[in-house]
């Protein structure tokens, strides 16, 4: 059995002489809606298309310089505590993980700080 193929989506039109631009109907992208439930909806778009419109450098920058002093400060704190767990309580077990854990804390700290620096750099 065959079957026929979808329509043809053509840019200019051939029915008449010379290449005009075919017409399109451009669809709304928020059509207003008499209910208020889905003019909710509609508003939520408004706001959502302009959030996404707007520049999220700056405050990438901010919560990225946040992160890297939180973690800079775990950082300190678990290799302060290397040297307690050593002199204090002599476990030396307890002792490798803290440097591991200030290790990693450290290294995110620096993915953080290349992210921030990476962000600024970036030309907008």
């Amino acid at each position: 059995m065959l079957t026929r193929p979808s329509p043809l989506q053509l840019v200019f039109d051939n029915t008449a002489p010379g290449l005009r631009p075919v017409s399109v109907p451009q669809p709304q992208l928020f059509p207003v809606v008499e209910s208020s439930k889905s003019r909710f909806f509609v508003q939520v778009g408004v706001f959502a298309a302009q959030v996404y419109r707007a520049d999220w450098r700056n405050f990438v920058i901010a919560i990225a310089a946040v992160n890297a002093f939180r973690f800079i400060a775990s950082a300190w704190t678990f290799f302060y505590d290397v040297d307690i767990d050593l002199s204090t309580y002599h476990v030396s077990k307890l002792a490798q993980i803290s440097l591991a854990l200030g290790a990693l804390y450290l290294l995110t700290a620096f993915i953080q700080i290349f992210g921030a620096i990476s962000t600024a750099l970036v030309c907008p």
